[in-house]
Formats: structure tokens, C-alpha cells, sequence
């Protein structure tokens, strides 16, 4: 069975992103986390944590052709 809940501690071995990093991004909520009421703990679900990794994908140079000539094909028929 996969974990789900990962520590902040798990998402820095995960992400190999630095501690101090992942606290400045819960501050300014840019990731999702979640903190239980009072709680001082942060907490995150794995799958949010793979959605939000998988944001902002970077175009391959075919992926980028491929969606030139589409236009160029959309343009040309009006």
C-alpha cells in the first residue's frame, strides 16, 4: 500500500528540495499542505503533491512545431 500523507521531512527527501525552501513555500501558499488546527506540524497529500510538480510543463521542440502547423493549418482555412 502507498503512503498518501507524507511529512515535509518526506517531501525534501522526495523533491530534494531544501527544508527552508518547502517552509517558504507553505508560508506564501504556493503548494499544498495541509496543518491540522492548532497544529505546528505541516502535512501534504502525495497525489496534490504530483499535480503540482506536473505544473508548468515545458514544451518539447516537437510539441511546439506540431502546434505551429496546426495554426498555420486553423489561419489558412479562413
Amino acid at each position: 500500500m502507498e503512503k498518501k500523507i507524507l511529512t515535509i521531512n518526506e517531501v525534501v527527501a522526495f523533491t530534494d528540495y531544501k527544508l527552508s525552501y518547502l517552509r517558504k513555500l507553505c508560508s506564501q501558499q504556493k503548494i499544498p499542505h495541509y496543518k491540522p488546527a492548532g497544529g505546528r506540524r505541516v502535512f501534504f497529500c502525495f497525489d496534490e503533491l504530483i499535480a503540482w510538480l506536473s505544473t508548468n510543463k515545458i514544451k518539447t521542440r516537437d510539441e511546439i512545431i506540431a502546434g505551429a502547423k496546426q495554426q498555420d493549418k486553423t489561419k489558412r482555412r479562413k
